[in-house]
Order: structure tokens, then C-alpha cells, then sequence
């Protein structure tokens, strides 16, 4: 908050309940402008992205039929595992294959979603494979406790 010199006379003009009101508004508008700028990068990253693109298309079907196995396994222990697994080095690769994202993406891509820190790998590819790791993860525990009971 910058202030001028017209400011601080009008700050001291002010009793101190008036001080305190006005205190409170400018804190308010500047947590007001705090949270909304969250959702506008949100927005505007929604809107950059090409949703009919087959590139995205395939990620978010890829995601679908990964969910859909591991529900359609969750009573075969191994079969778990196994998606576990291949969840983690999917995850773990998720960097190098940004990397190669960023170095390829006019080959399968109408513009360049691969930042240096990975944000729309994180979003697209490891975030959902991470999810479904956890409803691995809770199939599990929920296995385990029947077992044990």
C-alpha cells in the first residue's frame, strides 16, 4: 500500500474508530483481490487450453481407462499392485516426459503446453495418476481392514 502525503494527513485526521474502519476496508479489498486472483489464473489457464485438441482428448481418456481398470480390479490384489506401480513410473517420469514435451510439441500439439516447471504435466498427466494411486491406496486399507477383522 503506497501512501502520499495527502494520505498519512487524511490517516491522521481521522478518529480512531473511523482509523479502524478504514483499516479494515483496505484489508478486506486487499484479501478480496488476493482470492480472486487465484481463480482468474484458473480461468485463463481453462481457456488456454484447446479441449477438442486430440493431444488433450487422448491424455484425458488415457486418465478415464486407468480409473476404470483400477475399479474393475479392485478386488484382485496383484492386478492392484501392478496399476500402483505403474502409476508411480508413470509419476516418476512425468518430468523427462515434459522435458520431451517441451522439446517436441509441434508433433502431436497445436501450441506449446510444457512449461520449464512442468505445471501442465502436474495438472494433466501425474495430478489424476496420483489420485487414482490414492483410491488404490484406500481399496487397500479397506481390504486390509476386513482382513483383519
Amino acid at each position: 500500500m503506497d501512501l502520499n502525503l495527502e494520505d498519512v494527513r487524511d490517516l491522521s485526521n481521522m478518529g480512531p474508530v473511523e482509523l479502524l474502519y478504514h483499516l479494515a476496508d483496505t484489508l478486506l479489498g486487499t484479501m478480496e483481490k488476493q482470492i480472486e486472483s487465484p481463480m482468474h489464473l484458473l480461468s485463463d489457464f481453462v481457456e488456454s487450453v484447446t479441449w477438442s485438441e486430440p493431444f488433450i482428448l487422448g491424455l484425458i481418456v488415457f486418465q478415464i481407462v486407468v480409473l476404470t481398470a483400477v475399479l474393475v480390479s479392485r478386488r484382485k490384489l496383484v492386478l492392484q499392485v501392478v496399476w500402483f506401480v505403474f502409476i508411480a513410473v508413470s509419476v516418476f517420469f512425468a518430468e523427462p516426459l515434459n522435458n520431451w514435451g517441451r522439446q517436441n510439441w509441434p508433433s502431436f500439439s497445436t501450441q506449446n503446453y510444457f512449461d520449464r516447471n512442468g505445471l501442465f504435466a502436474m495438472i494433466f498427466f501425474a495430478g489424476p495418476l496420483l489420485l487414482i494411486a490414492n483410491v488404490i491406496l484406500v481399496n487397500l486399507s479397506v481390504r486390509t481392514m476386513v482382513l483383519a477383522t
